[in-house]
C-alpha cells in the first residue's frame, strides 16, 4: 500500500508532466476507470453466484429424478417378483423389462 510521502511524489511528478491543466481530465479519466473496474469485479461476482445456484439447483433435480427411478424400479422389482439380491440398479430394471415383454407374448 502506498503511504501519503509516495502519493504525494507521484501526484507531482503527474503534475510536472501534464501540468495544472490537464489535471482534472486525468483526475476524472482515472475515477470513471476506478468506477468501472469496481462495476466489472461486481458483474464477475454476480454471474458466478448466479452459476452456482443454476448448477446446484440442477444437481438437486438430477438427484431428486435419480432417487424417484430407484425407488421405482425397486418396487417394481417387488411387484413382479424379482429376486433383488446380489443385483444392482441396472441389472434389476433389465430383468424387469424382460419379464414385461414376456408377459406381453
Amino acid at each position: 500500500m502506498l503511504g501519503f510521502n509516495e502519493l504525494f511524489i507521484i501526484f507531482i511528478i503527474i503534475l510536472f508532466i501534464f501540468g495544472p491543466d490537464k489535471l482534472p481530465k486525468i483526475g476524472k479519466i482515472i475515477g470513471k476507470s476506478i468506477g468501472e473496474f469496481k462495476k466489472a469485479q461486481q458483474m464477475n461476482e454476480i454471474t458466478d453466484n448466479f452459476n452456482v445456484d443454476i448448477f446446484n439447483s440442477d444437481n438437486n433435480l438430477l438427484n431428486e429424478k435419480k432417487n424417484k427411478l430407484n425407488n421405482l424400479i425397486l418396487q417394481a422389482s417387488e411387484k413382479l417378483c424379482i429376486d433383488k439380491k446380489d443385483n444392482n440398479k441396472e441389472d434389476l430394471l433389465i430383468s424387469i423389462l424382460e419379464k414385461i415383454i414376456e408377459s406381453q407374448k
